[in-house]
């Protein structure tokens, strides 16, 4: 997963940053949860790069609310977050309308990241992310999704596995 590779070239006495820089437009769909999109955009705020060169990034947030849910939430933060935040609205809804509206709004870029606007991403996802791009020549990549609930589940969904999915060791052609 993302922490082996990281430690597989620390191993490997690669402690300096791979040359990698690209640009990368972090794509978030999003659909009448605004606490979960800020909380996704608040830790978009620490991504790290240890590992490659911090890419020139941005952020496309398309909001499948035709009454624009999202709108004000998104003008608030983008004030002050580091990095430039496209909104967009796609009225048809559907996770793949709002998917295409959101590639349909990115500026041209070499890599495209979709998050959902109920998950929170870990400081090291980005660089992970492009380092096994880079490493595996891949077109595209994929990472872990842990569940963290805000509130404990009920003991039937921990016994039944439900929200556990399928982890591959890093390099796995899928």
């Amino acid at each position: 997963d993302q922490i082996h590779i990281k430690m597989l070239n620390q191993e490997q006495g690669q402690n300096q940053k791979i040359d990698t820089k690209t640009s990368v437009v972090v794509c978030i769909i999003t659909f009448h949860r605004s606490h979960g999109l800020q909380r996704l955009l608040e830790s978009l705020r620490e991504l790290t790069f240890e590992v490659v060169e911090p890419p020139d990034w941005q952020v496309v947030v398309v909001d499948n609310d035709a009454k624009a849910s999202a709108r004000d939430l998104v003008n608030e933060l983008k004030t002050t977050f580091s990095v430039p935040i496209i909104y967009g609205i796609e009225p048809c809804q559907g996770i793949a309308a709002a998917r295409n509206h959101a590639v349909s709004l990115a500026p041209e870029c070499d890599f495209i990241a979709f998050i959902d606007d109920d998950e929170v991403a870990d400081p090291y996802w980005l660089d992970q992310l492009l380092l096994a791009q880079k490493t595996y020549q891949a077109d595209i990549v994929t990472g872990p999704v842990l569940p963290d609930f805000e509130e404990p589940p009920p003991k039937w969904i921990i016994r039944g596995h439900f929200f556990n999915r399928r982890r591959m060791k890093t390099g796995t052609q899928v």
